[in-house]
C-alpha cells in the first residue's frame, strides 16, 4: 500500500510539473482542463496497471542458501498489526475531519438557497443575498446582493462570466476533487491540483466573457475593481477569484506558435508516465523432465540401497511436509535431515537412502525442499549432487537462424556432436554418441525419429501449451524493446522541446511593445496591491455592522473588525414640528398670499381662524413657481403642482 501511495503522489507530481512548465501559459484552456482531471485519474489508475512476462527457467541443481523464517516471527508481526492499527485509526480520523467539513460547506450553501428570494431564469436562478457578496455560482445557482441586483449595479459581464461556470458545469470538477481531498487528504498535491483546476475555470469563463464582448481593456479593469473583495465561497466558482494578475496576463496574451507541439507533448508524457510508474511482474515457470508421473501421487525412487535401516523417505502432499512419517515445516528441514543423519558414515552419506513422493506440489515447493537438503551434512558430502530434483534436461536448441539452414551446436564432448534437424516438417535436434543417436525437441523433450514424444506425459495439449507460452515470451521480449525505444525517442523529444523553449524565450526577448508592457505593469501592479490587502483582509475576524434610516435597521452586512471603522454617530434629535401660527408667520414674513376657500384673506385673519378652529386643514407651498401661497379650508386640499 506504501508503494502504491508513492507511486500516485510521484505520477501526480510529474503531471502537475509538466502543466506549469509546459501548458499553464497556452491558451488550450479546455485541453488544460481534461489534462488537470485526467491526471487526477491516471495518478490513482496508473500504479495499478501490471505488465506480466513469463519467464521459462531450468530447475535449480546448485543452490547454496535456504530461506528460513526468522525467530520471533509472531512478535513482529503483533508489532506490525499494532503500527497498522495506528496508521488506520489516524487515516480514518482525517477522512472524517474532511467528509464533516465538506457537508458543512454544502449545507451553507443550501441554506442560503432556502433562506433568501430566488429569481429563475432561462440558464441560472439568481439568489438575491442580504449581505454584501462578490457573485459567485454552485450548479445553476448564483449567488448575488440583493440590493446590486435591484438597482441593477452589477454590469453584465459579470453574469456572463457566471453563467460560463454554469454551462461549462465546473461545479462537478470542483465536487470531483474535493471528494478525492476526502479520500486522498494525505496527499499535499491536491490541493495544488485543485488551485490549478479553479484558475483554469476562470480562464475558461473569461475567455467567454471576452468573446462576446471583444473589449480586453475594459473587462481587466472590471476584473480589478472586483478583486478589492476578499470573500470566497467554498465549493463555489467566485467572478474574483485570486490570481488577478495571472488572469489579466492571460487575457492579453496571443496563441502561442508552439502552442500544437507543446500539446502533441502530452502523448510522450503518457508513455513515459505507463512506463515508470506502472508495475512488472515475471513470473518464473520451472520447466521439470518427469521420470515416473512425480504430479499423479506415484513415488520415485531416486536412490535405493539394500539397507533399509538407514533411509529417508520424504513424503510432500500439498503444504505437508513429511520426512520419515514425521510432519517437519519448511524452515526445519535442514534441522531434520541433520538429527536423522547424525550417525551416519561417510560412504553412507555420499551414497544415501531417499526414497521421495510428491502429491500436488505447489509452486517452487520442490526447490525450496531442495534447498533445505543442500545446506544439510548430505548437502555438504553432496555438493554437486541433486537429492530431489530430477537430472537436468539436454542444453537447448540453439536460436533458429535467419536461413533456413539448420546450424549444429559446438560439441558437447571429445565424442559427442550435435544439430538440428526437421522432422515432420518441425524443427528438432540430435546428439549423436559414437552409432547412438538421440532426438529432442524444442522443449528438451526425447522423441522418437517420427518425433514422437518418449515421455507419456508429453502429450499434444502440453507440447501447444509450451509452444504458446514461448510465443507469448517471445512478444514480450519486443515488447520490451519497443519500450526502450520509445523511451530513447521521449528523451529526443524532450532535448528538443527544451531546445525550442530557449528560441521562442530568446524571440521574445527581441520583441519590444513599450505601450503594452507599460500598460501591463500598470494592471500587474494595481492587482498586487489589492491582492496584498485582500490576503490581510481575510486573517480579520468578522463582526455584524448594521446600518439604520429613521430609527429603523435598513441593512446588515460584514465589516472587518481590522477596518477600524468609526463608530456610527448616535442620531441627530429630530427637530420639532412647527406649528400651524409659526407657519403662518414665517410665510407672511416671506410674502406668500393667504386664501380661505379659494378667497384671498389677511395673514391676521389666517391667525385668528387657526386660532378658532383646531381641525381646519393647511397648505403651504413655499416653492410654487407663480408666488408663494398657504391654503385654509376645512374639506381636505388637493395637492397640484
Amino acid at each position: 500500500m506504501g508503494l502504491y501511495i508513492l507511486k500516485s503522489v510521484l505520477c501526480l507530481s510529474v503531471c502537475l510539473c509538466f502543466y506549469h512548465l509546459v501548458l499553464e501559459q497556452e491558451k488550450a484552456h479546455k485541453t488544460k482542463r481534461y489534462f488537470l482531471l485526467a491526471s487526477l485519474v491516471l495518478s490513482f489508475l496508473v500504479p495499478l496497471i501490471t505488465f506480466t512476462s513469463y519467464e521459462y527457467v531450468e530447475p535449480i541443481s546448485d543452490p547454496t542458501t535456504l530461506l528460513t523464517l526468522a525467530d520471533g516471527q509472531d512478535a513482529s508481526v503483533n508489532k506490525a498489526n499494532t503500527s497498522l492499527n495506528i496508521i488506520l485509526g489516524i487515516y480514518c480520523l482525517g477522512v472524517a475531519v474532511y467528509l464533516i467539513r465538506f457537508l458543512i460547506n454544502l449545507n451553507k450553501i443550501r441554506l442560503s438557497i432556502l433562506q433568501h428570494n430566488t429569481v429563475k431564469n432561462n440558464i441560472y436562478t439568481a439568489v438575491l443575498v442580504l449581505k454584501r457578496i462578490v457573485p459567485h455560482s454552485f450548479f445553476n445557482y448564483i449567488f448575488i446582493n440583493k440590493d446590486a441586483y435591484t438597482t441593477n449595479a452589477i454590469p453584465a459581464e459579470v453574469f456572463q462570466h457566471e453563467e460560463a461556470h454554469i454551462k461549462q458545469k465546473h461545479s462537478l470538477d470542483l465536487l470531483f476533487i474535493e471528494v478525492l481531498q476526502i479520500i486522498f487528504w494525505f496527499n499535499p498535491l491536491l490541493y495544488f491540483t485543485k488551485k490549478a483546476i479553479k484558475l483554469n475555470h476562470e480562464f475558461l469563463a473569461d475567455e467567454a466573457v471576452v468573446n462576446q464582448h471583444k473589449n480586453i481593456e475594459t473587462y481587466q479593469h472590471l476584473l480589478v475593481n472586483f478583486s478589492s473583495n476578499p470573500h470566497q465561497v467554498a465549493l463555489s466558482s467566485s467572478f474574483n477569484y485570486t490570481l488577478t494578475k495571472k488572469r489579466i496576463l492571460m487575457l492579453s496574451k496571443s496563441s502561442s506558435k508552439l502552442k500544437w507541439l507543446r500539446l502533441f507533448a502530452i502523448l510522450p508524457l503518457l508513455a513515459g508516465l505507463l512506463f515508470s510508474f506502472s508495475s512488472r511482474e515475471t513470473i518464473y515457470k520451472t520447466l521439470l523432465v518427469p521420470t515416473e508421473n512425480v504430479a499423479s501421487n506415484t513415488t520415485k525412487v531416486i536412490t535405493e540401497n539394500l539397507s533399509q535401516e538407514k533411509q529417508i523417505v520424504l513424503s510432500v502432499n500439498e503444504n505437508t511436509i513429511k520426512i520419515n512419517n514425521k510432519v517437519v515445516a519448511l524452515e526445519n528441514v535442514t534441522d531434520e535431515i541433520n538429527k536423522i543423519t547424525k550417525g551416519w558414515s561417510k560412504q553412507e552419506l555420499i551414497d544415501p537412502n531417499i526414497k521421495v513422493s510428491f502429491n500436488n506440489v505447489p509452486k517452487n515447493g520442490i526447490a525450496n525442499i531442495e534447498l533445505g537438503f543442500k545446506a544439510s551434512r548430505l548437502g555438504k558430502a553432496n555438493p554437486k549432487k541433486s537429492f530431489i530434483l530430477p537430472p537436468p534436461p539436454p542444453p537447448p536448441a540453439p536460436p533458429k537462424q535467419a536461413t533456413k539452414e539448420l546450424v549444429p551446436p559446438p560439441p558437447l564432448s571429445p565424442t559427442q556432436t550435435s544439430g538440428q534437424v526437421e522432422i515432420n516438417g518441425k524443427e528438432h535436434y540430435f546428439v549423436k554418441d559414437g552409432e547412438s543417436i538421440r532426438y529432442f525437441n524444442r522443449f528438451a523433450g526425447e522423441v522418437d525419429k517420427e518425433g514422437t514424444p518418449l515421455d507419456p506425459e508429453m502429450t499434444e495439449e502440453r507440447i501447444k501449451a509450451l509452444e504458446k507460452l514461448h510465443e507469448e515470451r517471445q512478444k514480450l521480449s519486443k515488447e520490451e524493446k519497443h519500450l526502450k525505444k520509445s523511451e530513447k525517442r521521449l528523451k529526443k523529444f524532450e532535448a528538443k522541446v527544451e531546445d525550442h523553449e530557449k528560441k521562442r524565450a530568446e524571440l521574445l526577448k527581441e520583441k519590444s511593445e513599450k505601450q503594452r508592457e507599460a500598460y501591463e505593469k500598470a494592471m500587474v501592479k494595481r492587482a498586487e496591491a489589492i491582492e496584498k490587502r485582500s490576503k490581510k483582509l481575510e486573517d480579520r475576524k468578522e463582526y455584524i455592522t448594521k446600518r439604520y434610516k429613521d430609527n429603523k435597521v435598513v441593512e446588515v452586512y460584514d465589516v472587518s473588525e481590522a477596518d477600524e471603522m468609526p463608530p456610527i454617530p448616535p442620531l441627530p434629535p429630530t427637530p420639532p414640528t412647527p406649528t400651524p401660527t409659526e407657519i403662518i408667520k414665517n410665510m407672511s414674513k416671506a410674502g406668500a398670499t393667504f386664501y380661505l376657500e379659494e378667497k384671498e384673506i389677511t395673514p391676521k385673519e389666517a391667525l385668528e381662524i387657526v386660532a378658532k378652529d383646531k381641525d381646519i386643514n393647511m397648505l403651504a407651498n413655499p416653492n410654487a413657481k407663480h408666488g408663494k401661497y398657504v391654503k385654509l379650508s376645512k374639506a381636505p386640499i388637493s395637492i397640484s403642482n
